[in-house]
């Protein structure tokens, strides 16, 4: 099932559309709720806010080719974390937090170093994601 939520200029939340899914995951999928959005009237969107599905970003562009697309951190810690092993799980998040609460690109990599330092040795795909 896909919520999409859409935010407006005043900070104004709406529920805008339901779909259920059918099947495995894909971008065509989501390129036909995109292309739903556009028959009911959303003319504009500021940004795109998803997972990392493979053509997710050209089917964004395709139907809404101003928006931006930020990848869901939710998403990118799970990928991250994805073979860390449960002992060590509670600290590796700790460590990406603090990496994705600071206010700049620049904060994160000065943040970045240390973390990886601490995990390179057991799990290099960390700094990789």
């Amino acid at each position: 099932m896909y919520n999409l939520y859409g935010v407006d200029a005043h900070g104004q939340r709406d529920l805008l559309g339901i779909h259920l899914g059918r099947g495995a995951e894909s971008s065509t999928q989501r390129g036909i709720i995109l292309e739903d959005l556009k028959t009911r009237g959303v003319q504009d969107i500021l940004f795109v806010c998803s997972e990392g599905l493979t053509g997710l970003k050209a089917r964004i562009e395709a139907s809404f080719p101003e928006s931006l697309h930020q990848g869901c951190i939710i998403h990118s810690v799970r990928n991250s974390v994805r073979f860390v092993a449960e002992e060590h799980r509670q600290a590796v998040c700790a460590d990406l937090r603090k990496i994705y609460t600071t206010s700049s690109q620049a904060e994160a990599r000065l943040v970045l170093e240390p973390v990886g330092q601490n995990w390179d040795e057991i799990y290099p795909q960390i700094r990789r994601q």
